[in-house]
């Protein structure tokens, strides 16, 4: 995730200030006890909240047993949280990151995060493909460093760079087009009853349901005939999703 976004959760919920450090070599080859007298001089914290599991300095010398001892000689109290744990597995990054790209599980990786996985890139020029299979797409650019869900077709909410906040149903295929003879890995954007110049804008797709894998069909009126099924289908659980929440406000 780009650091505009994370510092953006951050400040969703209550943080109000964060001081981003620059991790380089002369950093990484401080002790942790080096490191905390170093950090010192510019803040006195009060205390140091880490998991159970966390470690830090050169060689990842210091966990929480080192940690409480140096923060009784510095003057901070040491707060370790406890793994939080969900349907019996610890709630990582790795688990999250094998959801999204090897099962494109997008729901178990929301549950884990406490929120809806999304991407956000630059809306490029593609092959024209889907304006002429009648279904017009946005073709995403994103970060190679980013995590890409799994390849599939998914339900999203799109969010584009306007004033407006409410989002756009839409329908994402990621993949390589394999009824095309395949190519590149792309990720495409249809919205549903919108129509407009997206080019050079900035989209935001958050996952909301995976609907299947990506197939290869035997021909283009097969792949027409199930992308109709595919939108049909989403525009029926973006139906349902609005009554609910419809149901909970009340």
């Amino acid at each position: 995730m780009p650091l505009e976004d994370r510092l953006d959760l951050l400040a969703d919920m209550g943080i109000n200030h964060v001081w981003c450090i620059n991790f380089d070599l002369e950093l990484a080859k401080l002790s942790a006890k080096e490191f905390f007298e170093l950090l010192s001089k510019w803040v006195v914290p009060a205390a140091l909240v880490v998991g159970e599991n966390f470690r830090t300095g050169r060689n990842r010398e210091a966990g929480v047993k080192e940690l409480d001892v140096l923060g009784q000689e510095l003057g901070w109290e040491l707060i370790s949280v406890p793994t939080l744990y969900i349907h019996g597995q610890p709630v990582s990054s790795t688990r999250i990151r094998h959801l999204l790209t090897q099962e494109g599980d997008v729901e178990s990786a929301a549950s884990l995060l406490g929120r809806n996985y999304y991407i956000k890139g630059t809306v490029v020029h593609g092959e024209g493909r889907g304006r002429q299979l009648g279904y017009p797409t946005a073709n995403l650019s994103v970060s190679s460093d980013l995590v890409v869900p799994y390849n599939g077709i998914y339900y999203c909410d799109a969010y584009l760079d306007e004033p407006s906040t409410q989002p756009k149903v839409a329908a994402v295929s990621i993949g390589t087009r394999p009824t095309f003879g395949g190519g590149e890995r792309t990720i495409e954007a249809y919205l549903l009853d919108w129509y407009g110049d997206l080019y050079d804008r900035t989209l935001k797709l958050e996952f909301i349901h995976r609907i299947r894998d990506e197939l290869k069909f035997a021909s283009v009126e097969d792949l027409i005939d199930q992308m109709d099924r595919d939108v049909a289908n989403i525009r029926s659980l973006a139906s349902s999703r609005l009554r609910n929440q419809v149901q909970q406000n009340r």
